[in-house]
């Protein structure tokens, strides 16, 4: 490539130069932009470096396992929180007392405690899943 540019160069410098005639005047005529050629510049490769392969990760050690008693508590929590999340989503006292109330684990005056505060969806979340929670224990018993 390298040769081939430089052999136009030295064909283009050895023509010969010729002079044009013109018949207007040199004030008339707009000057030329010269004309660029292209400088070609060496392709930088990069190196090729392998994929680096990832740490070995030391087996996870599998979750002990829960007794059934601890099992029926967080089974019961959650159970709780969903309770919660159902209730203090409606739009209504009474819609949010009949989800509360389908719920065993929750005391029925708990679920009507928790709904008045329906206007505050966080706070209403918050008493009825203590409330819940609090009876898990017993119930898993």
């Amino acid at each position: 490539m390298k040769w081939t540019i430089l052999l136009l160069v030295l064909l283009i410098s050895c023509a010969p130069v010729t002079q044009e005639v013109s018949s207007r005047p040199v004030v008339a005529q707009q000057p030329e932009a010269p004309k660029l050629q292209p400088v070609l510049e060496p392709e930088v490769k990069a190196p090729v470096v392998p994929p680096v392969q990832p740490a070995p990760q030391p087996a996870a050690q599998p979750a002990p396992k829960l007794s059934p008693k601890e099992e029926c508590i967080e089974i019961c929590q959650e159970n709780c929180k969903a309770t919660a999340q159902n209730s203090c989503t409606q739009k209504e006292r009474s819609s949010c007392k009949d989800i509360c109330g389908n719920n065993p684990t929750v005391d029925p005056s708990a679920c009507t405690q928790a709904c008045t505060y329906l206007s505050q969806p966080n706070q209403c979340k918050l008493q009825m899943e203590q409330f819940c929670s609090a009876n898990c224990v017993r119930q898993c018993s």
